[in-house]
C-alpha cells in the first residue's frame, strides 16, 4: 500500500490486548485475511462494549472499492476476492490459553467473524461479541501499533510476527525467544506429523527458515516501523529455538511530522479560522519540507496540545489525544493553532 492510502491508516492505532496478539491460529490464515482481519479490529470503538454486554453483534460496512484498495485487490476483481474471504475467515478460529477457576490451565476459542456479505457496493462484515473484549477498553497488558504497518506487510507470517515482536519492541532487551514448536503453532502451521514421526508442513526446519521465517523478516524490515534479526540457538546440533532481536525505527518527531501533515489535510472547515488556516496550508503543497518548516510554531502548538509524552528522539509510539478523549478540545486546539499562525505573518 502506497501514496494516499499509506497516509491515510498512518495515524491508525490499533490497540490489542496481549493475550490476543499472542492467541495461537487454529489454522493459517492468507495475507488477505488477516489483513482484512487487523482492518476490522481497527474499526473498532469503545462504544462497542455496549455490543458486549447486550451479546449482539458488531455490524462494519465499507464500499467495496475501498475495501479493495484495503487489501490490494482491483475493484473488478474484488467480488471473486470477497466470495474467497467470506469463505475462508469464516471458518477461521483463535484459540485464548485461560486460567479456569480452580486455577488449571484451559482454553477458549472463538470465531471471529459471525457473518459476511457483498451487496448494494458494500462489504457488510459481522463481528462475534464475544471477542470484542480483546480490543475495547484495553487498559493495561495490550500492544499498539499502525494499521499502516500491518497493511504493507506481504506476508502472512510476517504480520503474526511483527505483532508479536512489536509487543516486546520496548522492553529492557529488547529481544524474543520462541521455541520452534510454539512459533509453528502461532502461525497455525501445527505440529501434527505422520506415521514416520515428520511434521505434515515444512518438516525440513531449512524450509522452515527460508519459506517462513526469513521471508517474514525481510517484509518486517522493508516495510515496518521495526527492525528483526534472529540467531538460532541449538540443542544437540537441532535448532530447537530462536532469539528474534527487535529494533526501532522512526522518532517520534518524524512520527509526529507525518501525523500533522494529515491533520492539517483533513482539516475541519466548520470556522473561519479552521478554513483560512487550511487554505494556507493546501496553498504551500508543492514542496511539502519548506511547508512543514514554515509551519513548525503551528507544529509546535499542535504538538503541545495532541501530543502526550513527547520525546522527539525516542523511538516508542508516540500517543496522540484522540477526539473521544474528555481532556481533548479539537476546535480549542485548531483555534490555538490558527491564530499562532496569523501571529507569524505579523512578524
Amino acid at each position: 500500500m502506497e501514496g494516499e492510502q499509506e497516509k491515510k491508516y498512518f495515524s491508525v492505532v490499533s490497540r490489542q490486548s496481549n493475550t490476543f496478539v499472542e492467541s495461537p491460529f487454529t489454522q493459517e490464515f492468507t495475507e488477505q485475511e488477516l489483513k482484512t482481519m487487523e482492518f476490522v479490529i481497527s474499526q473498532l470503538t469503545k462504544d462497542d462494549i455496549k455490543l458486549v454486554q447486550l451479546n449482539q453483534v458488531k455490524i462494519i460496512s465499507k464500499p467495496v472499492a475501498d475495501f479493495a484498495r484495503m487489501i490490494g485487490a482491483h475493484p473488478d476483481d474484488i467480488y471473486k476476492r470477497a466470495k474467497a474471504l467470506s469463505a475462508g475467515l469464516l471458518n477461521k478460529k483463535i484459540r485464548f490459553t485461560i486460567i479456569d477457576d480452580a486455577g488449571k490451565e484451559g482454553f477458549v476459542a472463538h470465531s471471529i467473524f459471525t457473518s459476511m456479505a457483498y451487496k448494494n457496493g458494500l462489504f457488510t462484515i459481522g463481528v462475534n461479541p464475544f471477542v470484542l473484549p480483546y480490543f475495547l477498553d484495553i487498559s493495561r497488558e495490550y500492544t499498539e501499533f499502525r494499521l499502516a504497518n500491518i497493511l504493507r506487510i506481504g506476508s502472512s507470517y510476517g504480520i503474526k510476527l511483527y505483532k508479536m515482536l512489536k509487543q516486546y519492541e520496548n522492553t529492557i532487551h529488547k529481544y524474543r525467544d520462541f521455541d520452534i514448536e510454539d512459533l509453528r503453532t502461532q502461525f497455525g502451521i501445527g505440529n501434527e506429523k505422520d506415521n514416520n514421526g515428520k511434521y505434515l508442513k515444512y518438516d525440513r526446519y531449512n524450509d522452515f527458515k527460508r519459506i517462513v521465517i526469513e521471508i517474514a523478516v525481510t517484509h518486517i524490515n522493508k516495510h515496518t516501523d521495526i527492525v528483526a534479526e534472529f540467531i538460532e540457538q541449538k540443542i544437540s546440533r537441532r535448532v530447537a529455538k530462536i532469539r528474534f532481536f527487535i529494533k526501532s525505527k522512526m522518532s517520534q518527531l518524524n512520527q509526529a511530522k507525518i501525523i500533522f501533515s494529515q491533520f492539517m489535510d483533513e482539516l475541519p472547515e466548520n470556522t473561519s479560522e479552521a478554513m483560512l488556516l487550511k487554505k494556507q496550508w493546501q496553498a504551500q503543497a508543492k514542496d511539502s519540507k519548506a511547508r512543514l518548516n514554515f509551519f513548525m510554531p503551528v507544529f509546535n502548538c499542535w504538538l503541545d496540545d495532541s501530543c502526550k509524552s513527547y520525546i522527539a528522539v525516542s523511538t516508542d509510539l508516540l500517543e496522540v489525544e484522540l477526539e473521544t478523549s474528555m481532556f481533548y478540545n479539537k476546535e480549542e486546539t485548531i483555534s490555538r493553532m490558527a491564530k499562532t499562525y496569523f501571529k507569524k505573518l505579523k512578524k
